[in-house]
């Protein structure tokens, strides 16, 4: 790393730990809280457009239909505060974006209901809370009920790519819209018989005040998933990658933690997922135009 590069992590790291001090010491709000989560994502290393963004989620809805069932009598937030995507500047996401959203059909990406957000592949998501309110177990609940209903989406997209493609000229647009909207709501029967290996994890954080702590939400296998069609387990905390802002150390290790997340969705979560769903989605005129 570049002398300047070590110097702008260096000062991002002394704005994360001044902003976390002062939130911690004057008891600010969950708004303080996910001013200093954001700084952490969205930091870059690198210069020039990066395949990766941040969205601000906290006003939007997940899509109801893929909300996963609960057992239990506690009910959470549907909502969560920020999703790690793959970003509408980078040439490449762009083109697939308007492609398979916008100009030719109208699929939709994510597991969230909003207009645009729906329209992009999220990977993961945080759920925020203030120090002063430090419930782990509420921040768990939503960001498990944000990480369900994407893996469901993942897994009706992975079944729609696997149709039969037909060719735009043989839709007019109303006949390919509905089309669009009776293979994406795939039942949960035929969601049980996707081979959990088919569909890659995704990734989630819990930050309470200082506390960042990382899970992986996976589809189950096995006789859980016979009984519950759509069942999926979520796995962590894990100490190797917790991450704090009490001090200068742990953030420098969370600011690493980020970037090795990134890196993986650059180089594992990216390629699967232009392979297994988007390249097969793509009307077929427009894929030599992207290969």
């Amino acid at each position: 790393m570049t002398p300047a590069a070590l110097e702008r992590i260096w000062e991002v790291a002394e704005t994360i730990y001044d902003l976390a001090h002062i939130a911690d010491q004057y008891l600010q709000d969950e708004n303080a809280w996910n001013r200093i989560a954001y700084l952490v994502v969205s930091w870059n290393p690198f210069s020039g457009i990066d395949l990766i963004d941040v969205m601000n989620i906290q006003t939007q809805l997940i899509e109801p239909s893929l909300i996963p069932n609960l057992s239990s009598e506690i009910t959470f937030s549907k909502k969560a505060n920020f999703a790690l995507c793959f970003s509408t500047r980078h040439a490449e996401v762009n083109l697939y974006y308007r492609k398979l959203c916008y100009e030719d059909r109208c699929h939709f990406l994510s597991q969230m209901n909003d207009e645009s957000t729906s329209r992009m592949s999220l990977f993961c998501g945080l759920e925020v809370k203030s120090q002063r309110d430090a419930n782990h177990d509420e921040a768990l609940g939503q960001l498990g009920i944000w990480i369900g209903a994407g893996l469901r989406k993942s897994e009706q997209l992975s079944l729609y790519a696997e149709e039969s493609p037909v060719e735009p000229e043989d839709l007019d647009f109303q006949e390919e819209n509905q089309r669009d909207e009776e293979l994406t709501h795939v039942p949960v029967e035929q969601i049980a018989k996707k081979d959990p290996s088919e569909v890659l994890p995704l990734v989630g954080f819990t930050v309470v005040g200082h506390e960042w702590r990382m899970y992986l939400g996976y589809k189950k296998a096995g006789a859980d998933a016979i009984l519950n069609p759509v069942i999926q387990d979520i796995v962590g905390p894990w100490e190797a990658f917790a991450g704090t802002t009490r001090n200068m150390l742990g953030i420098f290790r969370l600011l690493r933690l980020i970037e090795r997340l990134k890196s993986w969705a650059r180089e594992v979560y990216w390629p699967w997922l232009k392979k297994e769903i988007l390249d097969p989605l793509m009307p077929k005129e427009n894929q030599d135009d992207e290969g």
